[in-house]
């Protein structure tokens, strides 16, 4: 039955070009639990199997003081800024204002904590 629900929403919620997967050939507006079920099933899984993909790994493996105190806010701040750009309710020039914020919110402090763990 999921299956042939999938099928039937397909056609409302997947925009032509139908072989490009890019966000805005997504009909979001559309029922909210098809679109986010159809895009996991058919984009989801790229990176599993995608070799193109820049993979970038972390500088070090553990956490710093101020990432133990601030990365939750950090944390928030940088999901709900992304998810507005990426549903089109921020213009993708918020990003910006979005790096100013995490900056003053301690972000330069980590970045300078990690380069000094790195040099070690």
């Amino acid at each position: 039955k999921l299956l042939r629900d999938d099928v039937d929403n397909v056609r409302d919620v997947k925009l032509e070009p139908y072989d490009n997967t890019d966000i805005q050939y997504w009909n979001t507006e559309a029922r909210e639990g098809a679109w986010k079920r159809l895009y996991s099933l058919l984009v989801g899984a790229a990176p599993i199997y995608r070799t193109d993909i820049n993979r970038v790994y972390s500088r070090i493996y553990y956490q710093t003081k101020t990432i133990e105190s601030r990365w939750a806010n950090l944390k928030k701040l940088e999901d709900e800024t992304f998810m507005k750009i990426i549903m089109g309710s921020a213009p993708l020039d918020e990003f910006d204002n979005f790096v100013e914020e995490w900056k003053k919110q301690g972000g330069d402090i980590i970045t300078t904590e990690v380069d000094e763990a790195v040099k070690k």
